[in-house]
This record gives C-alpha cells, structure tokens and sequence, in this order.
C-alpha cells in the first residue's frame, strides 16, 4: 500500500527518518493507517538495527506498542510486512533522486545525479544491505530490485540516446545494455565501499564528491556524454 505523495519540503536523507515522519503525520492519517505506518517504521529500524533474520513480529509489536494480535489485522506475516516496506524503500529513493539533474549540462548533470545516489547510499548502508539480503531470501523482493533497476537503466539510457542524436533500434538496446552495466558498477562499487567496508577502499579515505566524480567519469566515458564534471 503506498499513501506517499510528492514532497513539498526537503526529504530526509535516512529512510527511517522518512518512514517515522510519515507515521508521525497522524492529523493526515485514519488510526488504522497511523497504526500500519507505526509497525513499519518499527519494523524499517529494526532492520537497519538487526537485519531480517534478527527480530520477529513481537519485536515490531513491542518497538511499535502495538499488540501482536492486533499486528496480523495489518499484515498476515513479517514477510509482508517487510515486502510493503521495500515498496516504501523504492519509492523514497526515487523520491530523494527526483530533485536531482538541475544543469542543463548532460555531464555536469550526471555528476549531481551521483552524489546525490552516493550520499543515499552511505546513509542508508545498513538498510540497503538488509535489502540485498532479503532479495535472495523472500519472494518478490528479486522483482521489486529488478524494477527499480529497469526504472533506473531506462532513464541511463534515455541520457545516452539524446547525447548520440540517434533514434534505431540497435543503438536503443545498446544504450540500455550500457545503462544496466553502470547500474550494476554503481551498486557494486558503493556496497564495496559503504555496506561491506572493504579495507583497501576505506584506506583511500574518499570523500562523497570524489566518489561521485569517479563514478561520473567512468559514467561519461562508457556514454560518450560531453560537457564538464567538475564540480562548482
């Protein structure tokens, strides 16, 4: 179920925070959807707290003061729960990257478009690596993740096919080939360096604006995208 409408203020950058404002927004919401936003915002920090496979239906109950009969009026398992809640995932980081791509400059574009999915990524590593998880353990989650993978080539290859000028099949399935590619580089490099920690790129000592500026060369390398990629 998804009550989310388009923001008319900054968005926070952690998802639980996102998730605990709306259910705390209880002059816009009938009880019964103050309760439903109340046990997924407990469950969303159990989550980034514990894992999937670290808390039950009674923890929610309890983080959320809700009864646990009362909890499977709302949601008939934890694996409900937690695939309703991937939904509201997806849709605040499409919300949180919308704002993005201000220049009219495709390469400068690309650039704001990456720190902005970098500075996501790094506050909402534990989320985001619960998620990973639960993609191989829960039916439907695979499908959430290759929607929203779908969403984001299309608008990749979208850039890609205006920066060429051409329009033909060929080039089109090219285009979005090369889009899920980068896709794949992203996620892997910012899980590398935000969900797993990898020593040797934790010694680099990065900022978020160089791993931007990495990913965005790499980016207008792969698309042929011209225009500058510095920063202002």
């Amino acid at each position: 179920m998804n009550t989310t409408t388009e923001p008319t203020s900054p968005l926070p950058s952690r998802f639980v925070d996102w998730l605990g404002e709306r259910s705390a927004q209880v002059d816009l919401l009938r009880k019964g959807e103050r309760t439903r936003f109340a046990l997924k915002s407990a469950a969303s920090r159990l989550l980034e707290e514990k894992g999937y496979d670290r808390f039950s239906t009674g923890d929610v109950s309890d983080y959320a003061d809700v009864t646990r009969t009362a909890f499977y009026n709302y949601f008939p398992s934890k694996q409900a729960l937690v695939l309703e809640l991937l939904e509201d995932f997806l849709t605040f980081l499409r919300l949180s990257l919308k704002p993005v791509r201000r220049s009219r400059d495709p390469a400068a574009a690309v650039l704001e478009t990456n720190l902005a999915y970098v500075r996501f990524f790094s506050v909402n590593a534990q989320v985001i690596l619960s998620i990973q998880h639960l993609r191989r353990a829960l039916s439907g989650a695979e499908r959430q993740h290759f929607d929203l993978n779908d969403w984001w080539a299309r608008k990749v290859a979208q850039v890609i096919m205006q920066s060429s000028g051409q329009q033909d099949g060929t080039r089109s399935r090219f285009a979005l080939a090369t889009a899920y590619a980068l896709e794949a580089m992203v996620d892997g490099f910012l899980t590398e360096l935000y969900v797993r920690k990898n020593p040797n790129l934790v010694a680099l000592k990065l900022s978020e604006e160089e791993v931007a500026k990495i990913l965005s060369d790499v980016w207008t390398g792969a698309t042929g995208l011209q225009g500058t990629t510095e920063s202002d």
